[in-house]
């Protein structure tokens, strides 16, 4: 806590008032600017960039005041306006160009406007706004941002790769196909895959992007071919992981198909994950579970192992795990819901890991987003202490409905096994080539320091970086801390 709260005592001896800006790496508005909100997002390893968002009480404008931090010196770029306030959908860097996707309303008109940041010349450049109705999904790398938009007739996604031409792709959901209901009625839940997967999400359709392919998963039930005597019983139930695949290098008609679960038994819990285009299906009850492997080009099963009391030598990674038979229990009451996730390790294995989150648990892929619209619902919740009007959150994530529950606190209740190439079980523990971060340390730690607000915050490859409003100070300052 006292790297959190340690500022240098040189910025005790900065000036009251700032003639603009930066003074020693304190940041002061002018005081026509009214300060909103703020943002936080990473370039590299070692540099970010923050953006403070406020009103100017002079012509009315809400204005972005964009800075850059390397670790040692903060670097302002020109501030740009807009006649509505903005919010961020998303922001990627290539070639030194930062790109931020900025959406607003207008005359009751969802809109995108697409910002250029050279980080070399500072230069700033607005492209003309478009159209941003039925906005569904995100997904963003480190160079590239795809935006999904979805209709009952029509899946759109729109390519912002670096600073390169917009790229649009079309899929019709046609009335004849097998697919035409998948999306009905679902929110769309993104998976990351660059980064550790601690728990997957547990939405019904999710949402994976490898090699300009998407892959769509939905989970449900088909009934079981059950026949007694003669007659046939269907209200047994089996789990099925449906997939509906976009190519967007040939942007042809997307491929339907679906795999089934391991044996003719209703599960209480069932659920999926996909990686390296390999479908991992983890189902269970109280009594037994299994995960199965799957290739979705083969469509054939590479592997099914049990989960029983067999497995118990070969798990993992929780010293607190206190064995399959209790996990099967826990795992199936109805408060819980079943994840399974798969990451990498360094020794090109596999780590699978099995665990089970309570109900009110949202699966947090933009991290950026959450803990940004997390701490305007927590300052408006403090604004109502003060009998303030609440303000709302901006436009809704579609990846996540519940993002007050993103930081859900959990014991450590999962289990892990290491599969070799060929998805046998291996009696050891390897690392993950991503390194597991307990982002909600980090962020409860910023919570308690009373001095600041209208923070934001993003993760680098070690550390941990934030912007606030210093009370003390009267300014904002950036501070990074290094990850245990």
């Amino acid at each position: 806590m006292k790297l959190f709260i340690n500022f240098s005592f040189v910025l005790l001896f900065i000036a009251t008032s700032f003639a603009n800006t930066i003074t020693n790496n304190i940041i002061k508005l002018p005081k026509h600017f009214k300060t909103e909100k703020t943002f936080s997002g990473d370039l590299n390893d070692n540099e970010s960039f923050h953006l403070i968002f406020s009103k100017n009480k002079q012509n009315k404008m809400y204005t972005i005041h964009p800075f850059l931090f390397n670790g040692k010196e903060i670097t302002e770029i020109n501030p740009f306006e807009n006649n509505k306030e903005l919010s961020t959908i998303s922001f990627h860097e290539k070639n030194n160009i930062l790109t931020l996707l900025l959406s607003y309303k207008e005359k009751k008109k969802h809109l995108l406007k697409k910002v250029n940041i050279n980080l070399i010349t500072k230069k700033v450049t607005e492209s003309t706004p478009v159209n941003h109705e039925d906005f569904s999904a995100v997904i963003r790398n480190k160079s590239s941002s795809l935006l999904l938009y979805k209709t009952d007739n029509k899946i759109s996604i729109n390519k912002y790769d670096g600073n390169d031409k917009e790229k649009y792709f079309s899929f019709e959901l046609k009335n004849d196909s097998s697919y035409k209901d998948f999306f009905k009625n679902q929110n769309i839940s993104t998976i990351k895959t660059d980064e550790f997967v601690a728990n997957g999400s547990t939405q019904q359709v999710k949402l994976y992007y490898k090699d300009n392919i998407l892959y769509f998963t939905k989970e449900g039930y088909e009934p079981l071919n059950v026949n007694i005597a003669g007659f046939s019983l269907n209200n047994k139930k089996k789990s099925v992981t449906q997939f509906l695949k976009f190519d967007l290098k040939t942007n042809t008609e997307p491929e339907f198909f679906s795999f089934k679960s391991s044996s003719d038994i209703k599960f209480n819990k069932a659920t999926s994950y996909f990686s390296d285009r390999k479908l991992f299906q983890l189902a269970m009850t109280k009594k037994n579970g299994s995960i199965k492997i799957s290739d979705i080009n083969t469509k054939k099963v590479l592997k099914e192992i049990s989960i029983d009391n067999n497995l118990d030598p070969f798990i993992k990674g929780n010293e607190n795990f206190d064995g399959i038979e209790n996990f099967l229990k826990k795992a199936n009451k109805v408060k819980h819901n079943a994840t399974i996730t798969v990451n990498k390790t360094k020794n090109n294995n596999l780590k699978i890991r099995v665990d089970y989150v309570n109900k009110t648990y949202s699966y947090n892929y933009n991290w950026w987003w959450h803990h940004h619209h997390f701490m305007i619902h927590h300052q408006t919740m403090m604004n109502q202490v003060n009998f303030s009007t609440p303000r709302g959150f901006g436009p809704v994530q579609p990846n996540d409905f519940h993002f007050e529950n993103y930081l859900i606190k959990k014991g450590k209740r999962y289990f892990e096994v290491v599969l070799n190439k060929n998805y046998d079980l291996l009696d050891t523990n390897e690392d993950t080539i991503y390194k597991e971060v307990d982002k909600q340390k980090y962020i409860d730690q910023l919570e308690k320091i009373t001095d600041l607000k209208k923070e934001s915050s993003c993760f680098l490859k070690d550390s941990f970086r934030y912007i606030g409003y210093s009370r003390n100070l009267n300014a904002f300052t950036i501070m990074t801390n290094k990850l245990k």
